[in-house]
Formats: structure tokens, sequence, C-alpha cells
């Protein structure tokens, strides 16, 4: 995974440093943790550990994302531009988790190292950590001033 691990180890401090809120999530500091796993399971080039941190990343975004999309029912009639941003980070949260799973699991069977795939590993796990580090954000101000609970 060469310079990658790098990558996947800075997203996993990103969204551990945005977990340090009040309103956060034990699925949100749990993905935090478990994006450092796979980062470590991909130094390490321990396949096994690095698909078990892959599907752990998938359920625990699935539990999240239920947590956003119930917050968003809640401020529909409070603040519609956040609830459309709920929502969209929803998606895209879903979209990665899906697309690191196979990545994961088309690199872990790969007996080769594939720079191109790396590349794309990567780029996911980037792209999955800002919409998480978003997410968290959001939770926090959806939380803290629109509903003020």
């Amino acid at each position: 995974y060469g310079e990658k691990k790098i990558a996947i180890a800075d997203v996993a401090s990103d969204v551990a440093r945005s977990t340090k809120g009040n309103f956060v999530s034990s699925e949100a500091k749990a993905l935090a943790s478990e994006l450092s796993k796979l980062s470590t399971a991909a130094q390490k080039g321990d396949r096994k550990e690095t698909i078990q941190s892959g599907r752990q990343i998938s359920d625990l975004v699935k539990e999240f994302v239920k947590q956003l999309q119930q917050l968003a029912q809640q401020v529909s009639g409070k603040d519609p531009t956040y609830q459309v941003k709920l929502l969209s980070l929803s998606n895209a949260l879903q979209n990665y988790s899906t697309q690191l799973k196979i990545l994961i699991s088309v690199r872990a069977s790969s007996k080769d190292s594939d720079s191109d795939e790396d590349e794309t590993l990567a780029s996911v796990t980037r792209s999955l950590g800002n919409s998480l580090s978003e997410a968290i954000s959001c939770v926090g101000i959806v939380k803290g001033n629109i509903l003020k609970e």
C-alpha cells in the first residue's frame, strides 16, 4: 500500500480530531478508530485485518447514516438547508463506504501491488473521511444551534 498508508492514517487523524465536540455519536468516534486500524492493517499488509476493518467501517457508516437521517427529519421544519445537507452527506457516506469495502476486497484478493488500486483506495478513503468530518461538524451545528439539545 506504500504511501497510501500515510494517506489513510492522515484521514484517521483528521476524523479523530473532528470527533472532539459535544454532540458526536459513539459511531463517529468508532469510525475514527476503525480508520486508524485500517491504516495499521494496510501498513502491515494484513489482508484479513484490512478486510475486517473495511466491513466494520461499512457497518459503522450504516449506523451513523441512520442517525444523520433521523436528525434530518428533526430539523426539516426548522432549517431545510441543513436537512438537505444531512441527507446529501448520508448519501455520500453510503457511496464511499460501499466503494471502500469493494476496493479493499479487490485489493486484498490481488497478489500484486497495483499503484492505481492503491491511489483509488487512498482517494476513496480521503473522500469518506472528508464527508465524515463534514457530517460531524454539521451534526454539531444542528444539535448545538438549530435544535438546541
